[in-house]
């Protein structure tokens, strides 16, 4: 009788070792999945971040240079975008909301790219689509810019990225000649 408790013992106590292994190993594979989500949650916000920025100074540019906006007015507008940005966040307002008052109070249209994590390039264009709804929805409400003036300016963007591609621009060169602009200060790029 005493060999057959040593023995159930024994067999019992290796079961408790494999569950407990195979408890550690899960532990380990979550862990991993929620850092690899960390990880890749930060990368996303880096490319949101580089995209937001390169696109405000663009539009900042074609603002200054087509439309005369001084330092007054670009401070004015950077403030009212980071509001509504802040309101968005806090879905105080939606940007499907945004997109279609824009549409029925100016009837020009733009899109927001859906968003798809696994793609660095659709991140991009989903937070330039973002910044663009949230300059031109600013520049409708409180500018009275109008379909053909919000045309006007998507059109020197488009003109301002060619240059870029081009070589004929750089970013740093456009944020040196921004806060070249007296009273205007712009949160420049890393």
């Amino acid at each position: 009788m005493g060999f057959l408790k040593k023995l159930k013992k024994r067999g019992d106590r290796a079961t408790r070792l494999a569950k407990a292994k195979d408890a550690k190993r899960e532990r380990r594979a979550v862990r991993e999945k929620v850092l690899t989500a960390k990880h890749r949650e930060n990368e996303i916000n880096a490319v949101e971040k580089g995209a937001w920025k390169d696109m405000q100074v663009v539009l900042y540019t074609a603002l200054h240079e087509q439309n005369g906006f001084g330092g007054k007015r670009l401070s004015t507008l950077f403030a009212w975008v980071q509001n509504l940005a802040e309101c968005v966040r806090d879905d105080y307002v939606t940007e499907e909301g945004l997109l279609t008052q824009l549409m029925v109070e100016t009837r020009y249209g733009i899109e927001v790219t859906p968003f798809d994590p696994t793609d660095d390039r659709n991140i991009k264009r989903r937070a330039i689509d973002r910044i663009v709804l949230y300059f031109l929805w600013i520049l409708h409400d409180k500018f009275g810019f109008g379909k053909q003036r919000l045309k006007a300016l998507h059109k020197a963007c488009a003109a301002i990225g060619r240059d870029l591609q081009e070589g004929k621009r750089t970013i740093n060169g456009m944020i040196k000649r921004l806060q070249g602009i007296k009273g205007f200060w712009l949160e420049a790029r890393d």
